[in-house]
């Protein structure tokens, strides 16, 4: 199985009855995209896969501009800094890399057991989280100080920290994604899901956040209420990954797909 990358339209919210468009041919994986992320500019979108290797798209045109390696196994999520500079990806090789996307090169390789799926950095590079078997690591940089946020019941799929790194949201198999104070580690609410929850996206400004997973939906959250907003019907494979573009307008869905991957809208215009 590969992956399809979808966007989504914020403007089309309602509209069950948008199809996908096919924007990029997303074909250069030769294995399964586990994450996706877009830089603080909207210009480019980076692709993690279990074929070791990390992707960068331009928004614009489709084309891959660059394909970063170094990682000995499956890359399971990637992250851009606040200025684009550096990407932050995370393996099950056990490593956490720090890339300079200008030159493809590993600036920096970090040793962590705790590296998973779930990962995330703070818009001012001072926090990193790090998602395990229920466990959330947060941890201060460049101290090293670790805070241990615990809650869920079973693998933590996804972190995301809000824009002024006060909050983190978790989603997980235990069919909840979770709102953290990070200063406190305490659970501000649990939002419920019919199903695995296995992504979660905040828009630049801090609202709304958006989750996928298995429920064939992606859901809109205010983040300070425990019911969702809006929906928006997806393909019949569910959603993987999820991420905002730079102005919060659009969301990209990397969706669980047979065949081929690509990038392509369900949204239309209103």
């Amino acid at each position: 199985m590969l992956a399809v990358l979808a966007l989504a339209s914020m403007t089309a919210v309602a509209d069950e009855e948008s199809k996908p468009e096919f924007v990029i041919d997303a074909g250069g994986h030769t294995g399964i995209v586990n994450d996706i992320a877009c830089s603080s500019d909207g210009k480019t979108v980076a692709s993690a896969s279990d074929d070791k290797t990390i992707r960068i798209w331009s928004a614009e045109d489709g084309e891959c501009v660059r394909v970063l390696r170094g990682h000995r196994r499956g890359v399971v999520a990637v992250r851009y800094s606040a200025n684009g500079q550096p990407l932050v990806s995370t393996s099950s090789d056990g490593t956490v890399r720090i890339w300079n996307i200008a030159t493809g090169e590993t600036e920096t390789v970090l040793r962590s057991p705790n590296c998973g799926s779930s990962f995330d950095i703070s818009k001012d590079g001072t926090m990193i989280a790090v998602g395990g078997e229920g466990a959330i690591s947060v941890v201060s940089l460049p101290s090293g100080e670790t805070r241990e946020l615990t809650g869920h019941t079973k693998p933590v799929t996804a972190l995301h920290f809000s824009p002024d790194g006060t909050r983190l949201v978790s989603t997980s198999y235990d069919q909840t994604a979770r709102i953290w104070d990070v200063k406190t580690g305490s659970c501000i609410y649990v939002w419920q899901h019919d199903h695995v929850v296995t992504g979660t996206a905040i828009t630049p400004d801090g609202q709304p956040a958006a989750t996928v997973g298995f429920s064939k939906k992606l859901l809109l959250w205010d983040i300070n209420r425990d019911n969702p907003i809006a929906s928006i019907d997806m393909s019949p494979f569910g959603g993987n990954r999820c991420c905002f573009n730079s102005t919060g307008s659009e969301v990209y869905v990397a969706e669980a797909l047979m065949e081929k991957s690509s990038i392509s809208p369900h949204g239309s215009e209103e």
